[in-house]
């Protein structure tokens, strides 16, 4: 994911296959 990919009011859907620490997940919640 790049920064800028979701505009304000679109809708992003984060699928995370590695859960064991979160951390992709929460960077990606940075990015959006």
């Amino acid at each position: 994911m790049h920064v800028g990919a979701v505009q304000p009011g679109e809708r992003a859907l984060v699928i995370d296959d590695l859960i064991a620490t979160g951390g992709t997940l929460c960077a990606a919640i940075k990015l959006l």
